[in-house]
């Protein structure tokens, strides 16, 4: 065949099997090319064997987040890190160190409570005080009164447990010679009186603006409600014990109900004018809402505010029969965080419920008529099966309804994992609740929570949540399951996220606290070698983040999230925050930064606006240092290459392999066919020679 015949049939050839390239590649079905998925993919931990999860932290500051757990007996605190790489195996989490104690422990409440930028521990325990607790009964069953129940509360800061090992870093301080020691430290701290004592389990919160972890408390012995301050360790170093203060009067006494037990209170913005406020639950059925303003106060007017209503008390629905713990998100995308309740109605019914807070910033009514509340989960039913929530003991643990929050399907929409009781069988499961338009819904924009999944597969659940295991902006679950004889940790792996190309954006604000001055400069974040030294465990909560984006239609696209904004009971927060910003994301345009604000320094409000534009799979640490001048705060940002990303590298280079062929195939066949005329070239000037 002539050359030119083959250079007008290359082009008809390569288009063809580029295409094939191009579709397999770019335009493949997860489900053709996976497979239908009818089990999820489920990995067990062995660090995770006969404990509880209790909180999640980045203990050593690598950026890896760690689980703190609780034995099954209740008796041992157990901190599992995480190592470092791709693959999810049951030796992806390891135990560094454990203590043990004389009493029952029911929570842990990681933060940095002495401003060293380390994480410390808050340990939460059944008082050994038989004259308070005089109701609690031994075995498994719970005191019979809730309100006999004392909490005492140790603080494992980690510098009473390195008191012995000199000046070390984050990393170093848990290496394999420094853990007995830790052990030993921490033992003898659970050994002593505690710190304080309370009738309900604590609020974690930076009360006074000052990135220094605080807790409040309802007093053992008065029906006040105290905040604990913590104490920078700046001002008495040489005294371990001295961790808090407590700043006088304040605005949250009790008048006439106590928080809730469980209680799900939190310091979270709930109405909306990206200023941190506190809800706090009450007993008989009753919320109470204590606003803050830009000067660091809650619950009180400040200087020109006199027809602004800074506190209010709002009663539940009178169809509610039990109420389960308020979980906070922004569940329609509308840049303003909602207060969801599951519920059991009084037929019996589960249900969510949402508060609708329909007051203006500026108006001043002193009546709740704005408050109204709207039922977003009429029922729980899957497949012909009607579910109800389920609520149990565990040992002298209470585990009470709750909805943990979390985009798992990246759409932009935040959903629900919890755990549901098959009505007829009256077994437990694990389900997640997506988060969906109403399909009832006239044009509001209102969404609903549908029960989506029920896990059969994992038997006797305790607790679940979202969790990014991979540490690749994809949620997956992460469970505690088991009985009285035995436990195990488990997560399933979210596959569903993995084989699509859905964009995320993950944000993590540290405390940007340093222990000595001028600490940037002299290097506290970055070596001289040019290594990074960040404290990313030291984050801090009620820290308040809103983004925008257009979307691939050209519709303005915007949610918010508030960090660890709840602390009590297992709230089983993670220490960062990730939206979902759906398939086919544009850059991040703005992304908004809120600090509680500092009540003693006059230095009020403080927020930050990320203004350059911010690629989609990126991970952000915002350091909020200098606090008081929100301009030079730095960023950091980590880039994950996403699914579409790595498609399309694949496909240049199988589009590159291929034309390497072809070229090296049209090669070879125009050199054997010249190769007769090449040899008659030859022939004929060697003839004339």
């Amino acid at each position: 065949m002539p050359l030119s015949s083959s250079i007008i049939s290359f082009p008809k050839l390569s288009s063809v099997i580029i295409l094939t390239i191009v579709h397999v590649f770019l335009n493949i079905s997860p489900s053709c090319a996976f497979g239908p998925s009818p089990h999820p993919r489920i990995h067990s931990f062995g660090a995770g064997g006969d404990k509880i999860l209790a909180a999640f932290a980045d203990y050593d500051a690598d950026r890896l987040t760690d689980v703190l757990m609780i034995s099954n007996d209740l008796r041992t605190i157990h901190i599992i890190l995480q190592r470092e790489g791709d693959e999810i195996t049951d030796t992806l989490f390891y135990e560094s160190f454990n203590c043990s104690s004389s009493f029952r422990i029911v929570g842990l409440i990681p933060g940095d409570f002495d401003g060293d930028t380390r994480v410390d521990i808050a340990v939460v325990s059944l008082s050994n005080d038989k004259k308070r607790n005089r109701s609690q009964q031994p075995g498994n069953a719970l005191p019979n009164d809730d309100d006999e129940i004392i909490y005492d509360i140790h603080v494992l800061t980690h510098r009473a447990l390195t008191v012995n090992q000199g000046s070390v870093g984050p990393s170093s301080m848990l290496m394999q010679s420094n853990v007995q020691s830790m052990s030993e430290e921490c033992e003898k701290i659970l050994k002593k009186d505690p710190i304080f004592s309370s009738k309900r389990q604590p609020l974690m919160l930076d009360y006074n603006g000052d990135m220094i972890c605080d807790l409040m408390v309802e007093d053992d012995k008065s029906p006040n409600r105290l905040i604990y301050l913590g104490r920078s360790f700046a001002d008495n170093p040489d005294r371990l014990d001295q961790i808090f203060s407590i700043p006088g009067e304040t605005p949250f006494s009790p008048k006439n109900n106590r928080m809730s037990k469980p209680h799900s209170s939190a310091f979270v913005d709930i109405n909306g004018d990206q200023i941190v406020d506190i809800v706090i639950t009450t007993t008989s059925n009753h919320i109470e809402y204590y606003y803050g303003n830009n000067t660091g106060h809650y619950g009180v007017q400040s200087h020109g505010e006199k027809y602004i209503q800074r506190s209010v008390r709002i009663s539940l629905p009178s169809f509610v029969k039990t109420a389960g713990q308020s979980t906070y998100f922004d569940l329609d995308g509308d840049k303003r965080i909602e207060h969801i309740i599951p519920i059991i109605n009084k037929n019996g019914k589960s249900q969510v419920i949402m508060l609708e807070d329909k007051r203006e910033k500026k108006v001043g009514d002193q009546s709740n008529d704005y408050y109204r509340w709207a039922i977003i989960t009429k029922h729980l039913v899957l497949a012909n099966k009607t579910f109800n929530w389920a609520e149990f003991s565990h040992r002298e643990i209470k585990f009470p309804i709750t909805l943990r929050a979390g985009d798992i399907d990246n759409d932009g929409y935040n959903d629900v994992v919890t755990l549901v009781e098959d009505e007829s069988t009256k077994e437990i499961f694990m389900a997640v609740l997506k988060n969906v338009k109403d399909i009832n819904d006239e044009g509001t924009g209102h969404r609903t929570l549908e029960l989506a999944k029920v896990y059969t597969d994992l038997k006797n659940p305790l607790v679940a949540t979202f969790f990014d295991l991979a540490e690749n902006g994809k949620l997956d679950i992460f469970l505690s399951t088991g009985n009285l004889s035995s436990t195990q940790l488990y997560s399933v792996e979210n596959r569903d996220v993995l084989e699509t190309s859905t964009n995320f954006l993950k944000v993590l604000v540290a405390s940007g606290l340093c222990p000595q001055d001028g600490c940037i400069k002299k290097g506290w974040f970055w070596d001289g070698d040019g290594k990074d030294v960040v404290n990313y465990g030291s984050n801090i909560p009620g820290a308040y983040v809103t983004y925008n984006l257009l979307d691939a239609n050209g519709n303005r696209k915007w949610s918010s999230a508030g960090q660890l904004s709840q602390s009590a009971h297992f709230s089983l927060q993670t220490p960062y925050m990730i939206f979902g910003l759906g398939e086919l994301a544009n850059y991040v345009d703005d992304i908004e930064i809120v600090l509680p604000a500092n009540a003693t320094s006059g230095m009020g409000l403080r927020d930050h606006t990320v203004e350059q534009s911010v690629v989609p799979d990126a991970h952000i640490v915002i350091i909020p240092r200098p606090p008081d001048q929100p301009k030079k705060w730095l960023m950091k940002l980590f880039l994950t290459a996403g699914d579409r990303i790595w498609r399309t590298v694949y496909t240049l280079l199988g589009i590159c392999g291929v034309l390497i062929i072809l070229i090296a195939i049209l090669h070879k066949k125009e050199k054997l066919e010249d190769a007769p005329e090449t040899k008659q070239f030859k022939q004929n000037w060697l003839d004339r020679r």
